[in-house]
């Protein structure tokens, strides 16, 4: 499961670099030309304006899955504080235990994902908050 429309944190930097050289350069051509040269920059406003919404709602979108509390691991060795955060989106969020193996946090549900990408039930959190065997 590969999230294409995330930025890497290079390609954030190249890009905030770029929409930084594109201000400095309208502000650059508006003293010379005025507008137009402001003109010349609004890709570069703009550009900026999307990375830092973008980054933003990922922010808020990781956050929302680290706060909620996870299952110890099949192995019962990495406690529910023990798992890295590797994808999050609105609906779900995959997870990688100490011991190295993937889970998926969707809803109420927490799959374990198997070596070959298929996914099975591991723990279901019931009405009193709790996990319990899927």
């Amino acid at each position: 499961m590969k999230n294409t429309t995330r930025m890497n944190v290079f390609e954030a930097l190249a890009f905030t670099f770029l929409c930084l050289l594109f201000g400095a350069l309208g502000a650059y051509l508006s003293e010379r030309w005025g507008l137009l040269g402001w003109l010349a920059a609004a890709p570069g406003v703009v550009g900026l304006s999307l990375l830092v919404f973008r980054m933003c709602r990922g922010l808020l979108c990781e956050l929302k899955h680290s706060f909620h509390s996870r299952p110890v691991c099949r192995t019962g060795k990495c406690s529910s504080r023990r798992y890295f955060l590797l994808d999050a989106t609105k609906e779900l969020a995959v997870f990688r235990c100490l011991c190295g193996d993937r889970y998926i946090s969707r809803g109420n549900s927490f799959l374990h994902v198997k070596a070959d990408g298929t996914e099975e039930p591991y723990m279901v959190r019931d009405a009193s908050g709790a996990w319990a065997p899927a």
